[in-house]
Order: C-alpha cells, then structure tokens, then sequence
C-alpha cells in the first residue's frame, strides 16, 4: 500500500510529534503529521484518507502499525 517504516523511525517521529519540534503540525491531527514528517520518504504519493482524516490518535496509531510499520 506505501512504504514501510522501522520502529525506530516511527518513534523518533512519535517523539517529534508530542514534543512540538515542527509549528507546521501544531493544528495536525496524528495521522496528518505521519504523512507530512515522512513526506519525503514516499508518503507524498499514498492516498489513505482513512489515516488522513482520522481524528482518533488510537485509530491512526493502529492504522500506522498495520499499514506502514515493518513488523
């Protein structure tokens, strides 16, 4: 479905995220910010709206796990 991403780069953006490095993704919702801080690494290409417009972060943090993480 899109490119995968290790555990470890999955944190560091988890890390970025609650910690307010990047002012563009202060308005962002999770799954939002997930495409914009991997946008470079092939995220700009993929069409999940389901992630997208989630507003739930469990929803979207499941969905990532599933969907982009390399197991």
């Amino acid at each position: 479905m899109g490119p995968k991403f290790t555990h470890e780069e999955y944190g560091k953006f988890v890390v970025a995220f609650y910690r307010g490095d990047y002012n563009e993704w202060a308005r962002n919702r999770f799954g939002q910010a997930f495409f914009w801080h991997f946008n470079d690494q092939g995220m700009s290409f993929v069409k999940d709206p389901e992630l997208f417009y989630s507003t739930d972060t469990r929803e979207a943090t499941r969905l990532i796990h599933e969907r982009y993480l390399i197991n």
